[in-house]
């Protein structure tokens, strides 16, 4: 049975992005997705904080606010028509550093979910790659997928099993309403 676990939300919610979020930390871009490798800090990382081995949560992408993209970003509309909108982050602090909400989301498969993050493609699963693409200076997605792997963060909190559905999706919700971040917005389909 689903419910909604509306103090978990608001605990998560309240402590974020410290206490019981985990960066997962990104591999070098030299590096180029080692996935196995990747899949393996990430079941350290959620173990080391006690918790079961499914990848299931809320993720959020944040970058370095040096490094965060100016200007505006095309949303295409109904019609073929389209529409500018302004840029602008909230910011956190994570050890001393500002760091720009770029994109929340939520997953049931942590490392899949990644994988089509970082994959080219023109569905919307990268959703949070291909627009920091659209507004970088150098347009291509392996330039946007650089930069973010070099100054970008993925901070997750843990909410697996069948009874956290809710939760998870009420959480995505909270902090998407709380930062409003840019690359979450979709134009009419």
């Amino acid at each position: 049975m689903t419910s909604i676990n509306l103090k978990e939300v608001s605990r998560l919610a309240d402590a974020f992005p410290q206490e019981c979020w985990i960066d997962l930390g990104m591999p070098s871009p030299k590096r180029r997705f080692p996935w196995t490798d990747l899949e393996n800090t990430w079941k350290q990382a959620v173990n080391g904080h006690e918790i079961s081995a499914e990848l299931a949560g809320v993720y959020v992408f944040l970058l370095n606010d040096k490094w965060s993209p100016k200007g505006q970003l095309e949303l295409f509309a109904k019609r073929k028509s389209t529409v500018q909108l302004s840029l602008s982050f909230q910011t956190v602090d994570i050890g001393g550093q500002a760091y720009s909400i770029l994109y929340v989301g939520k997953t049931t498969d942590l490392a899949q979910r990644m994988r089509l993050h970082f994959r080219e493609s023109s569905k919307t699963a990268n959703q949070a790659i291909r627009r920091l693409s659209q507004v970088s200076i150098d347009r291509r997605f392996s330039s946007a997928t650089d930069l973010f792997l070099e100054h970008g963060k993925v901070l997750f909190a843990h909410l697996a099993g069948v009874g956290q559905v809710a939760t998870r999706d009420i959480l995505e919700h909270r902090l998407i309403a709380d930062y409003a971040p840019p690359f979450n917005i979709t134009a009419e389909r």
